[in-house]
């Protein structure tokens, strides 16, 4: 089992014509070799290496901190839309392709409000009135219509991220 691993760092503690003694390398790969492990250094051939032996660790691989904006990075990448706030207003604006600077504040942008409109005939009055469940469950259904026509007398507004009924009018 190879004591060094992809990504540390090493002091070499025994040169040859390819490598200086005390110098410091990072290792790029580990290639088995028998009983023993192969070092591959950054920068060398790739299909040259030595033995661990001739090594020391200096320092250990780690892992590195992810970029404050790594979420939204990788969700633009997955074709999300991206806004960015202006820092003068505090507006956010689209920002098609995003600097990511780490003293800036992106999001994904929000999907727009749904507003649908329907037709009322009756309204139940209680303390728990089935009118907002109705609402709910006929939201996607196709007693809601996008524009509105001659006999509709509601529009209902539900939020573009969660669907949720967030208002209810008489038109």
């Amino acid at each position: 089992m190879p004591k060094l691993k992809i990504g540390d760092r090493v002091k070499c503690i025994e040169a040859d014509k390819f490598l200086k003694l005390n110098s410091i390398y990072k290792v790029s790969n580990l290639l088995p070799m028998y009983n023993e492990v192969l070092i591959c250094i950054e920068g060398q051939d790739p299909r040259s290496g030595w033995y661990e032996k001739r090594f020391e660790l200096v320092e250990p691989m780690t892992k590195s901190t992810p970029h404050i904006h790594a979420a939204l990075i990788k969700a633009w990448a997955d074709g999300a839309k991206i806004q960015c706030r202006d820092n003068q207003n505090g507006e956010w604006f689209d920002s098609p392709k995003p600097d990511w600077y780490p003293y800036m504040e992106y999001r994904s942008k929000p999907e727009p409000d749904m507003v649908r409109y329907g037709r009322a005939s009756w309204i139940e009055y209680d303390e728990y009135s089935s009118t907002e469940r109705m609402l709910n469950s006929a939201q996607t259904s196709s007693y809601w219509a996008k524009k509105k026509s001659g006999s509709d007398n509601i529009k209902a507004t539900f939020d573009g991220e969660t669907g949720k009924l967030k208002s209810v009018e008489m038109v």
